[in-house]
């Protein structure tokens, strides 16, 4: 019975990375969207975003037009008066022009929409957001091309 169980959990464990990375791989291409408004996407933020995104970042770092395979927000409820607006998601087509927009808006930073602060990210699951931050690491991308990895306080840089 002992047996039976630690195989049990070793194969639920296995079960449970490979869930982890199948996700972390569907959201490969996705941005997060933190501070935009409610309703300023009307009745839809697909084709909002579209033309939202080369606004904000500036419309001659996009040579074509922007491709959005999908957009909504998080949450089902709308926030009260004072609430924080609930973050949108959307699915860039091009995962380069992913990589992009996430280099414009930090280049950028900070980014402002209506005197407000808009903030775009990519989108991890929670679980890799937590191992990242039990580990103490912080990964990043410095442009031009160097990477930088910081576990603790010791930041190595490539």
């Amino acid at each position: 019975m002992e047996e039976t169980c630690a195989r049990m959990q070793a194969e639920n464990e296995a079960l449970r990375v490979k869930m982890i990375d199948f996700e972390a791989r569907s959201r490969r291409q996705n941005i997060k969207i933190i501070g935009l408004p409610e309703k300023i996407e009307g009745g839809s933020p697909r084709e909002f975003l579209i033309k939202f995104i080369p606004e904000l970042l500036g419309a001659d770092h996009f040579h074509t037009q922007l491709e959005v395979d999908r957009a909504h927000r998080l949450g089902t409820r709308l926030p009260g008066d004072n609430a924080r607006p609930r973050a949108m998601i959307a699915r860039i087509h091009y995962f380069h022009v992913k990589e992009t927009i996430l280099r414009l808006a930090r280049q950028q930073f900070p980014l402002r929409h209506k005197d407000k602060p808009i903030y775009i990210f990519p989108d991890y699951p929670a679980e890799v957001m937590r191992q990242r931050q039990d580990a103490g690491v912080r990964c990043g991308v410095l442009y031009p091309a160097r990477l930088r990895v910081t576990i603790g306080s010791t930041g190595l840089f490539y």
